[in-house]
């Protein structure tokens, strides 16, 4: 089983069907992000699993992790997480600023433009 795999048996093992079932990463954190949006649509929102979301997401773009698992994380979780007004501000707090210049332009050519800037002003406190 592959590390990233392992990591989010250990963090969410809820939902365990869902990551064995994960043909890659892209996959999985594609789920992982639609299932952020369903927890913070609940009227009283999981705050646990929330934060291990969160975490999962930053083990994959971690700077130690393979470019390709950071880049899905940015793809499939990160960006996401950026057109959503439910999760949108929470980037101020999960996504660094370094990450965020690092992967910049992927940000830029995924977002609208006001999306962008509403984005790169919150990394940037």
């Amino acid at each position: 089983m592959s590390a990233w795999k392992r990591h989010a048996m250990r963090l969410l093992p809820e939902r365990g069907g869902l990551i064995e079932q994960a043909d890659g990463p892209l996959e999985l954190l594609s789920n992982l992000a639609q299932n952020l949006e369903e927890a913070y649509l609940q009227p009283d929102p999981p705050r646990d699993f929330i934060e291990r979301l969160w975490a999962f997401a930053a083990w994959c773009v971690a700077p130690e992790r393979h470019a390709t698992l950071r880049r899905a994380a940015i793809d499939c979780f990160y960006v996401p997480a950026a057109r959503s007004g439910l999760t949108r501000r929470e980037l101020r707090w999960r996504l660094s600023h370094p990450v965020f210049v690092e992967f910049r332009q992927v940000f830029m050519a995924n977002l609208p433009e006001p999306l962008y800037q509403d984005l790169a002003a919150l990394v940037q406190r």
